[in-house]
């Protein structure tokens, strides 16, 4: 499963989810994003191994498309968690 899980996450690292596309930035257009069977053609692997696939990339399925969310993206929602939970203590 090796190579195909290269496959995978070059698939979807070629559009890897950002907090600017909820922000209207000009990001509407579905050029690169994968659908699951659009995943299960190009990756050909049974449906068990490409759960387990898109599980060790951390993919999450926004609006029926399987994306990797942006480190950066990552990052930014951390610390608005981390910012409400001390807003929470104080």
């Amino acid at each position: 499963m090796a190579l195909q899980l290269d496959k995978l996450s070059s698939l979807l690292r070629e559009r890897a989810y950002v907090l600017d596309e909820d922000l209207g930035d000009g990001f509407g257009h579905k050029k690169g994003l994968c659908t699951w069977q659009f995943l299960c053609v190009l990756v050909q692997s049974s449906d068990r191994e490409l759960v387990d696939g898109l599980n060790s990339l951390s993919a999450v399925e926004i609006d029926g498309f399987w994306r990797i969310v942006d480190v950066n993206s990552v990052n930014t929602v951390l610390d608005m968690i981390d910012d409400s939970a001390l807003l929470l203590v104080a």
